[in-house]
């Protein structure tokens, strides 16, 4: 498994309020990039708003941005003179994680194998937009196969392969229909909240393996089978973990309006000492994204052939709702 880890020097902040904005200048009125980055600004500097407001108007960007490019899926390749290279973590910073029954569990499946099955669930003054994220994927061999869908996207399906540092997808951006597009799963960014970079599962194990004050909350049943339920929270370093730019610079943008995100981590570990559920959590009251990542059959081989080289592009960015 994968060690991954953030720069703390080269990644700086970015901005959930922005992708809302822009969501919503392309549904109706076109507005200018500059126009939209004008009212995130003119939006963020808000100050004369009650605290409830605050919260109400914080869970719709939340949502929103995740939404915000849920009819495409963008890519720069590096021939792609309109798309730019995207910034990308390093390596030279990294998260800590605690020695709690919660990372050893994580630690214990890091190496072997796992089929995934994971639910994003993003919603909006009551309207639940489901996204599932499915297939096994060798956690100790750093290679897999996943099924990404949203139903309610104009692109509702996605084919991932990971191959150790290598991630291929399809369809991606501006890459040919039948083509796949590559990228460096070091340097691949989530451009939403709570989201991993291109779905990557070891992203998210490794936030959950740094939760704080985890507490049990007593034994449930997963999978058939009793399993321990701990839940605590995550810091702002693990949620910030692999951000892009912009959505970083609105995060932080929103702990300083409120404090802190409500955001919740839990976690479900079963009698040989596995996690077998991973969830993250942001309520905002009617508007909220819930990831549940449940993982099972355990120890089974992994077949992920990856693409013939004739059929791949190499690109430099994988933004859009599907890739995360």
């Amino acid at each position: 498994m994968r060690r991954s880890t953030v720069s703390r020097s080269t990644v700086s902040h970015s901005a959930v309020a922005r992708a809302a904005v822009a969501a919503d200048a392309r549904a109706a009125t076109g507005r200018s990039a500059t126009g939209r980055a004008a009212t995130v600004r003119s939006a963020v500097r808000r100050s004369a708003v009650s605290r409830s407001a605050r919260t109400a108007t914080t869970g719709v960007l939340l949502v929103t941005a995740l939404l915000a490019s849920a009819t495409a899926c963008g890519s720069s390749d590096p021939d792609d003179s309109k798309g730019g290279k995207g910034k990308s973590a390093g390596d030279d910073g990294w998260l800590e994680v605690p020695k709690t029954p919660v990372s050893r569990a994580v630690e214990k499946i890091g190496k072997t194998s796992a089929r995934i099955e994971e639910k994003v669930e993003l919603t909006d003054r009551g309207k639940t937009y489901p996204i599932t994220i499915t297939g096994s994927f060798d956690l100790g061999g750093d290679k897999g196969r996943l099924s990404v869908d949203f139903p309610s996207g104009e692109i509702k399906h996605m084919e991932e392969v990971f191959d150790g540092d290598r991630v291929y997808l399809t369809p991606i951006g501006n890459v040919k229909k039948g083509r796949w597009g590559q990228v460096d799963r070091r340097k691949a960014e989530a451009h939403h909240l709570l989201r991993a970079p291109v779905n990557d599962p070891e992203h998210l194990l490794l936030q959950i393996s740094t939760m704080r004050g985890a507490k049990k909350r007593g034994t449930e049943t997963v999978d058939g089978r009793p399993a321990t339920h701990y839940s605590g929270t995550l810091d702002r370093d693990t949620l910030s973990l692999r951000l892009a730019e912009r959505v970083r610079t609105d995060m932080d943008a929103l702990i300083a309006k409120l404090g802190e995100l409500p955001v919740t981590a839990d976690a479900w570990v079963d009698g040989e000492g596995r996690l077998v559920r991973a969830r993250i959590s942001c309520d905002m009251g009617g508007n909220a994204v819930k990831i549940t990542m449940n993982l099972s059959d355990f120890g089974r081989k992994v077949t992920a052939p990856v693409p013939p080289a004739g059929s791949v592009q190499k690109i430099d960015v994988a933004a859009g709702i599907l890739p995360g």
